[in-house]
């Protein structure tokens, strides 16, 4: 059967493949049936058929396939079967990951991480993702990079581990990794910063679809810190980014065409952006849009709010040492009248605030 479907030796032949794999079939036999199921599910040479799918997964699970038991694991937690729960579920997924599944690894790594079905325990979950990354499996290598990064795996994070595994899964394809991952190249970490590095994997990300990773190209032009200044390229990248919602690039894109800046001015265009991004809940796209019915120039509001962000980096940057005790004490009172300044132009949270992208594949 697999030589009629790939042509090995022969001509392609699907009709000829079914025929023989429906043999098989007859006969109990694990692959073919796996086989079988698969092509039913994704409707390969035959038309799509859920319900013959899940018998082939099903009679392939009890006959030991791995693959099949995962499916048929996952129909159950899904609710496809009435009266089945995760509980059903659980030993189908052990069969499978004793076989070294790495879907089913992954999953008993997101079960035991989450606490869904089974109790809640890290170092069950890290060593299910661990030797599902092991295999090659790239959401399980950046599940166990989140865990390194996080802390969650032994008494503190453990930065390198978390480096190399996003850097695994990202080399696979991992837009969220690739995006984590050009971030850390980015950072101040001198062991591992890379600007150019950075950015490349940025890209990748962001033309994976990835609107984080657009956002932050759009940033990082915008700045000029770790690439030179091009405010062009920037309009292009939160354009992609307020495309696909993301209300920071939103922000950021009606801001541009308020001022003229990467594009032309257009007050309509930046008063669509910034509406938008004010129904997501941006209060600096609010506070702008107030300006603008007010009647005064945005660059005066602008220039306001990039001030107070440069303020308030400046304090963060330079707090004093925890052993000063009214050092500290002193920062949080300039960091409240930066907050009440803030909030006296009607603005809460970070201008440049960014999403992380999901701290756990599911």
């Amino acid at each position: 059967a697999d030589c009629y479907a790939a042509g090995y030796g022969c001509e392609p032949d699907w009709n000829r493949t079914m025929q023989l794999l429906s043999k098989a079939a007859e006969k109990n036999d694990a692959e073919a049936l796996a086989k079988l199921g698969f092509l039913y599910e994704y409707g390969k040479t035959v038309p799509p058929d859920p319900a013959k799918s899940r018998e082939c997964y099903r009679k392939a699970a009890e006959a030991g396939h791995p693959m099949a038991q995962f499916k048929y694991a996952e129909a159950m937690t899904e609710g496809v079967y009435p009266g089945k729960t995760i509980a059903d579920a659980l030993p189908w997924y052990k069969k499978s990951a004793a076989q070294n599944c790495p879907q089913a690894l992954f999953k008993l790594g997101v079960m035991h991480h989450q606490g869904l079905g089974v109790g809640k325990d890290l170092a069950l979950a890290a060593e299910y993702f661990f030797r599902a990354a092991k295999l090659g499996y790239a959401r399980a290598q950046y599940n166990l990079a989140c865990m390194f990064d996080d802390g969650e795996i032994g008494l503190k994070p453990d930065k390198e581990a978390a480096f190399y595994w996003f850097q695994q899964a990202a080399e696979q394809g991992h837009s969220y990794a690739q995006y984590t991952h050009g971030k850390l190249l980015l950072s101040n970490d001198v062991e591992v910063r890379d600007p150019e590095q950075g950015m490349r994997w940025l890209k990748t990300a962001a033309q994976s679809g990835n609107s984080y990773a657009a956002y932050r190209l759009g940033k990082e032009f915008y700045r000029g810190k770790n690439v030179a200044q091009n405010l062009a390229a920037a309009a292009k990248w939160f354009d992609r980014a307020a495309q696909d919602g993301n209300q920071y690039a939103q922000y950021m894109l009606g801001k541009l065409y308020l001022m003229g800046q990467g594009v032309e001015y257009d007050k309509t265009m930046g008063i669509h952006w910034l509406t938008k991004s004010a129904v997501q809940g941006n209060a600096y796209a609010e506070s702008l849009l107030q300006q603008q019915n007010s009647g005064r120039p945005p660059n005066v509001f602008l220039g306001v709010t990039r001030l107070l962000h440069h303020m308030g980096s400046i304090f963060q940057e330079n707090s004093l040492p925890q052993s000063n005790p009214g050092g500290i004490q002193i920062d949080r009172k300039r960091l409240e009248q930066l907050q009440e300044k803030r909030e006296a132009h009607g603005l809460k949270g970070n201008v440049y605030e960014e999403y992380k992208g999901p701290t756990m594949s599911m």
